[in-house]
């Protein structure tokens, strides 16, 4: 019995020596690692709500403008496991109360850091860059701002699932007319789906 026994208690004790380090490697996998040079793809699609038109005086006024809806691509690159750098592309149309329809195309560079608790992701990030607008026969290229707040989940260590909150804040200065000069505020909620890779 003891010619079993002691072989049978190595093998065991091997075994458990040897799954051990398995399981913690599989725990450290399932975290939501990024490491430099890491990537993250994502779309967005939801609506956007136009807020309000601000003079550069400090008066402001309704946009009288409907709800529009956006669409959006953004490309980030991982300095870290928290901190990324990148930029987007988006577009949104609403439209004014006599049918005319206001486009608008910002595209922006960002840096966004990310609260992470597994497997949740809370991104937050502030955008700069212009904003193509045209309404009716008027073309703008215009300088705005784009704070941005988030939640996701990790669904896996390639796929994130969740919602974007963005204030976009426009800047509309007529050079022609200063008294028409203004910032446009519109806010987005928008639900959001990132590849990693």
């Amino acid at each position: 019995m003891k010619k079993i026994t002691r072989p049978l208690l190595a093998f065991s004790m091997l075994l458990i020596i040897g799954v051990l380090p398995l399981g913690a490697q599989a725990t450290e996998l399932k975290y939501d690692h990024r490491v430099a040079g890491d990537r993250s793809l994502t779309i967005q699609l939801g609506p956007l709500f136009p807020m309000a038109f601000q003079s550069f005086s400090g008066s402001f006024a309704p946009t009288n403008l409907s709800l529009g809806g956006t669409l959006g691509i953004d490309l980030d690159f991982y300095l870290n496991d928290t901190v990324r750098l990148g930029g987007g592309l988006r577009g949104k149309a609403t439209s004014s109360p006599n049918s005319a329809t206001l486009f608008m195309v910002p595209i922006t560079f960002r840096a966004t850091w990310e609260l992470k608790v597994y497997p949740f992701s809370f991104p937050m990030g502030m955008g700069a860059g212009f904003s193509f607008t045209n309404f009716r026969t008027e073309t703008s290229f215009d300088p705005m701002l784009m704070p941005t707040i988030g939640a996701y989940w990790n669904m896996s260590s390639s796929w994130s699932f969740g919602l974007d909150a963005s204030q976009w804040i426009v800047f509309q200065p007529f050079y022609s007319k200063p008294e028409d000069g203004r910032i446009a505020y519109f806010t987005d909620l928008t639900l959001g789906a990132i590849y990693h890779f």
